[in-house]
Parts: structure tokens; sequence; C-alpha cells
């Protein structure tokens, strides 16, 4: 009974998704209802521990607020921090600055396809250091995809190769990687020389050269010609800008101002200082903060842009967190129902 009624609510998900319900109403909708049905049939109650807000339509949404308290507390502040810095960065123009200084070496090359394989190799290393996939991503999208656009790589494109790297693992910092190497006795950097490197290596080899074919074949579906698009990401940026504000060239190194944080006090480099995401964001929009309020000789003009900040964490609020709160609040009424155990006991089967 429990299988059928979680088939069908999967079912009803699978089918909203795909005529475009709100996804975080949809999965939060299906996962009251598999909490509300493993609590009824005594599957499994609503929350741990016996506790209970004395009625069970109460004790739905106190799961939910625990669910959205621990996503925010251990993702929240990195994701809306990136958020927060990027739209700023691109408020003030630093990110118009960057892809003005980085044209010209990157119009050099003649096919934007040319740079997917360069970005996704690139994308790879960094996954190594910066270890949360989203975060990574959040990052790039303010650094990478405007000079990727600029260069005439179309916006699926763009984002389809920041993301594709972190669909996979490497290096000491993953928690994949510590899995791996504690279910097969190992040390973790033994795991990943002796383990790991050898499926990198092959992976480098040949998804750039699959991303490269298949991106050029879904815009030529699309109908998309990279040589028309070429330049024309930057002018969008200037006439976005205030045209009175001359943007000054070093405003291209504010967007790298994180990367810097982030490798140069990271474990590997100086273990005296302690680098997270969140830090080295807001240690960025200091530095800007302070830089705007010297440029303009006013400290009322550089936080008045900061509402920039305001908006880009609100933005990510409303999107990305809100669907990560929405989809684990959904896995927890799969988890609660049975559904998760089944799938781990039906895979164990194969053993």
């Amino acid at each position: 009974m429990q299988y059928l009624f979680t088939l069908a609510i999967v079912g009803l998900v699978a089918y909203s998704m795909l005529k475009k319900f709100n996804p975080q109403a949809t999965l939060i909708t299906a996962g009251l209802l598999l909490l509300a049905f493993a609590q009824l049939y005594d599957i499994s109650p609503v929350l741990s521990d016996g506790k209970t807000q004395g009625a069970l339509f109460f004790d739905l949404w106190q799961r939910f607020a625990e669910i959205t308290n621990s996503r925010l507390g251990k993702v929240g502040l990195t994701l809306v921090s990136i958020a927060g810095v990027s739209t700023y960065l691109n408020h003030i123009g630093a990110s118009q600055a960057l892809v003005k200084s980085t044209s010209r070496p990157v119009m050099a090359v003649k096919s934007p396809y040319v740079l997917l394989a360069l970005v996704l190799i690139f994308v790879s290393i960094m996954y190594v250091f910066i270890t949360g996939a989203t975060s990574l991503s959040l990052l790039l999208m303010g650094t990478l995809y405007p000079v990727l656009r600029n260069a005439g790589v179309s916006a699926k494109t763009a984002v389809a190769t920041i993301v594709i790297p972190t669909a996979w693992e490497y290096g000491p910092g993953q928690i994949n990687a510590v899995i791996g190497a504690n279910a097969i006795n190992v040390e973790i950097m033994d795991f990943v020389v002796n383990h790991q490197t050898i499926f990198q290596v092959l992976l480098l080899a040949t998804i750039p050269f699959v991303n490269i074919a298949w991106q050029r074949y879904c815009d030529k579906k699309e109908g998309y010609d990279p040589a028309q698009d070429r330049g024309k990401y930057l002018k969008t940026l200037e006439e976005k800008h205030d045209k009175n504000d001359t943007v000054p060239g070093f405003y291209a190194l504010l967007p790298v101002l994180p990367f810097v944080f982030l490798f140069g006090f990271s474990s590997m480099v100086m273990e005296s200082i302690t680098m997270t995401i969140p830090i080295a964001m807001m240690s960025t929009i200091t530095i800007c903060i302070v830089i705007e309020a010297i440029r303009f000789r006013s400290i009322q003009r550089a936080f008045d842009n900061f509402e920039a900040w305001l908006k880009g964490t609100g933005m990510i609020f409303a999107s990305v967190l809100t669907l990560m709160i929405a989809a684990e609040f959904f896995s927890a009424g799969l988890t609660n129902v049975g559904a998760i155990t089944a799938l781990i006991d039906t895979a164990k089967s194969f053993d």
C-alpha cells in the first residue's frame, strides 16, 4: 500500500513538473502528503524522538521549520553571500570591466567552442579546492559566465559547461572521496592518487570533446549563431550601467578577489588562517565598498550601492534556497514512508 501511494505521489510530482507547476509548491505538497501518510499508517512519525506539537497538521509544519533551519544554517549564508556579491559587482560595473579586459585575448580564439574545453578543465581544477558544487557554480556565474557570453557562447552552453565538472567529485576535500577511502580502509590521499586520478584523467581527456560536440549540436538545433552574438554581451552590460559613470580598469580585478581569498588563505597555502566562502564574500564586499567610497568621495553613495547586495540575496533565497528546502522536505517524506530504505535494500539484493 505504502509503495503504491509513494509511486502515485512521485508520478504526480513528475506530471506537475512537466506541466510547469511551481516546483517549490509541488514538492512541499508532496512532502506533506508523504509525511502525513507515514504518520497515519504508523510507518514513521513526522517528528523524531516522540516530539509533537499536539496535532498532526502542526507537526508537519514543525518538520518543515526544522528542515528550513537546518538548510539555512548549512548552506544558506554561503549561497546568499555569493549571490549578493555577484549582484553587487555587476551593479558597480566590475563585471563589465572584467569582460572588457578579457575581451581581446578571448576574442582572439576564433571558435568559442574551443573555450568550452579550456573552461571545463579549469572548473575541474577549481572544484578540487572549492568543493561545494552550488557555491562554485554561483561564483563562476559571476566571473566566467559574462566572459563566455561575450565570446559568443550561448547562455545554455555557458551554464552547462560551468556546471558539468561538478558532476564528478575529485580531490581529498570531496565527501565521496572520504567515504570511498573509508570503505576500502586507505588514507584519503592514497585513494585520490591511486584510485581516483586515472578516472579524472580519462574524464578530462574525453568530456571536453563530447561537450563541444553536444553543445554545438544543441546550438545549431536552436538556430543559434555564435558569430552574430560575439561582443554583444559587453554592450548589454554597458547599456545597463550608468552612462555617466566610467568604470576604472582595475575594477576587473574585483570579481577575482573571492578566489584570491579562498586560494591564498586555504589550508594548502596558509594553515594559520581559516577561510570560508562567506568570509571571503564579505571580505570582498568590504573592500569594494571602501574602494567605492574613496572613488566617489562619498560614503553615502558607497552604502547606497549596497542595496544591490540585498537584492542579490533576496533573489537567491526566492529561487535556489527555497527549491533546496522544498526538495529536502519531499525527500524527508520519501524517507519516512520507507521508499529510500526500500531502494537501498533492493540495491543490496543484487550483491
